[in-house]
């Protein structure tokens, strides 16, 4: 009988979800451009440190006996 009051309460539920949604992600997004990211540099030298640790875990080589 009274479709009109609640379509417009669930109308403008909908649009306040909707604009909570955006400046949600806006915020993320803003986050996202003010985190600090690694330089290529930096990222290449964590690679290499991790690959010199895992080759001192390893033990030595023993040399060869010649016949």
């Amino acid at each position: 009988m009274h479709a009109g009051p609640e379509l417009r309460l669930r109308l403008a539920n909908e649009r306040i979800a909707r604009a909570n949604r955006h400046a949600a992600r806006a915020r993320l997004a803003e986050q996202a451009r003010q985190r600090p990211r690694p330089s290529l540099r930096r990222s290449v030298g964590r690679s290499m440190i991790s690959i010199g640790r895992r080759l001192a875990a390893e033990p030595a080589p023993r040399p060869v006996r010649s016949r």
